[in-house]
């Protein structure tokens, strides 16, 4: 299937090589990159402290316009593993406006 260009999976991809349990290489292709902090000049992002209630996905629609993109919040703040267990004071990196419709 084709993946229209200006997709976010259409950015990069990542090649890697795993071997199963019977020995044979099996290869796993990575479309979407990670978007990291560091992509970001100091004028692209702003210092959010969390509140009671605060989801990604209100943030994402708060800041970007679009809730579906809490990834891009999730990405830049390295929150992998459970991206939802958001703390009251924890502070987030929050891009701007373009930066959500760069990426998205």
């Amino acid at each position: 299937m084709p993946i229209f260009t200006g997709s976010r999976y259409a950015i990069g991809g990542e090649a890697i090589g795993v071997e199963d349990a019977d020995g044979r290489l099996r290869r796993f292709i990575f479309t979407r990159r990670k978007l990291e902090r560091s992509e970001l000049t100091e004028d692209e992002f702003s210092v959010y402290t969390i509140k009671a209630g605060d989801r990604l996905d209100a943030l994402a629609n708060k800041f970007g316009g679009n809730a579906r993109q809490w990834w891009i919040i999730a990405d830049i703040n390295d929150l992998v593993d459970f991206p939802q267990d958001l703390t009251e004071g924890q502070q987030l990196i929050i891009p701007t406006e373009e930066v959500f419709r760069r990426f998205g």
